[in-house]
């Protein structure tokens, strides 16, 4: 799981990194067509002219369509694979054109920038691939005996080594930065007492969970769990007491639950679980728990451990949000506490 959220923030820092390289670029090409136009002889300026201009005219379409509708995350990478490219296509050109290895460069610069450019391994791989093999194809065309090629060959091991140095920093600050957000999002969101949600994890996650259920049809059930006689507990074997009596309460509830399930702590003595599935799951699952009390409660113990629950099946036309629920649950887990109480005081 912690790995996925690494890899999510890290194709979000990619797909960050898109629009100002892509804008940078458009405009670098149209400042290589204005230089070429004035600098370079006639002929070779007919052909590098319009490659340079085309290249420039396809970044700056691909950075309008992404102010137009931002991409996805999940396909940053790809996208960078493929100004790569078309950097690389026009590099190719020039080389070939010019019959010159010391054009090649720009091949070197590509892949240095790939290095800063990528948070993939294998995305930065790939075009690392493409580039030497475009460089073996321009060495071939050229000569290998041309002067200097031993000295160009060097330097694109350099340009390697410096790429992969970069993508490894980037990868690593990246990294321990998400992972301090996550552990900075978790001490917020968490109890620490029980490691349960608290309150803003409930309302966080549980908000997502009802829209969710919402959209799909999907049935949840909504339990509002109060541990009585907590007081009592307190004041005869006092707070470290009371809190192994929550911390106890929070692992019932987590072994009775799915993973999926959400449990809090959202008061000094109340939990809250939000579960899939209607009243006839939630049902059997409050069977479960209190067994298990019972039992617990039958064997020598210093306190005895009882839960009043209410559960209230979520209605999108009666509930328009998290606290509508948790009232409903709260004045249903009430009526049970006085049936309880009313059932002892008969007996």
């Amino acid at each position: 799981m912690q790995s996925d959220t690494i890899r999510q923030a890290l194709d979000r820092a990619a797909s960050e990194t898109l629009l100002p390289v892509s804008s940078g670029l458009s405009l670098l090409y149209l400042l290589f067509a204005i230089s070429h136009a004035l600098l370079l002889p006639q002929n070779l300026a007919m052909i590098m002219v319009p490659i340079a201009l085309a290249t420039s005219l396809s970044l700056f379409t691909f950075r309008s369509l992404l102010v137009r509708k931002p991409l996805e995350p999940r396909f940053a990478h790809p996208a960078s694979a493929v100004i790569c490219v078309l950097v690389l296509t026009n590099a190719l050109t020039h080389c070939f054109l010019v019959h010159d290895l010391v054009h090649s460069t720009d091949l070197m610069l590509l892949i240095v920038g790939a290095g800063i450019l990528f948070m993939s391994l294998r995305w930065l791989t790939l075009i690392i691939a493409l580039t030497v093999l475009g460089w073996v194809l321009v060495v071939s065309s050229v000569g290998w005996t041309t002067p200097g090629t031993v000295h160009f060959a060097i330097a694109l091991l350099s340009a390697i080594a410096i790429s992969l140095i970069s993508y490894a920093v980037h990868f690593r600050t990246y990294s321990k930065l998400e992972l301090a957000r996550c552990e900075l999002r978790n001490l917020s969101l968490t109890d620490p007492l029980t490691e349960l949600n608290n309150r803003r994890g409930l309302d966080t996650i549980g908000e997502q969970e009802l829209r969710l259920a919402k959209r799909m049809g999907q049935p949840i059930t909504f339990l509002f769990i109060d541990l009585d006689d907590m007081k009592p507990i307190n004041d005869t074997l006092g707070h470290e007491a009371g809190d192994a009596a929550l911390i106890e309460t929070a692992r019932l509830l987590k072994r009775n639950t799915r993973e999926a399930d959400i449990v809090a702590r959202i008061g000094g003595d109340e939990f809250c679980v939000l579960l899939s599935g209607d009243n006839s799951g939630a049902q059997s699952m409050i069977e479960r728990i209190q067994s298990e009390l019972e039992e617990r409660n039958a064997g020598n113990c210093a306190y005895k451990l009882r839960l009043s629950i209410g559960s209230v099946l979520y209605d999108p036309d009666k509930h328009a949000d998290l606290s509508a629920l948790v009232k409903d649950a709260d004045e249903s887990m009430y009526k049970m506490k006085l049936k309880r109480k009313s059932a002892l005081e008969k007996s």
